[in-house]
């Protein structure tokens, strides 16, 4: 699960760096990743692997993002089926 955790927090922030770190906490912050989906990868980091969560509890906080970004239509520059710059989108620039 850390290998997991820490690949997937390169991955949404868009910087490989170690996340425990004041940089890679400032990253995780400035990407814009839901509280609940980051401290569920914050604990993928965890030393301790009995404190880490199990790939179902991953999945499950990925899976309530997602819905949740559905029903708001919540996304960085798209519409909200998460599209961005769609030849009909232009059309109407």
């Amino acid at each position: 699960m850390a290998a997991a955790g820490a690949l997937l927090l390169s991955v949404l922030t868009g910087t490989w760096s170690d996340s425990r770190t004041h940089d890679g906490r400032r990253a995780v912050a400035a990407s814009g990743i839901a509280p609940e989906l980051a401290d569920a990868l914050w604990r993928c980091l965890d030393k301790d692997p009995t404190r880490r969560p199990s790939a179902a509890t991953l999945a499950a906080a990925f899976a309530r993002e997602s819905a949740r970004q559905a029903v708001s239509g919540a996304g960085k520059g798209g519409d909200a089926a998460g599209e961005t710059g769609t030849e009909e989108s232009r059309a109407k620039e």
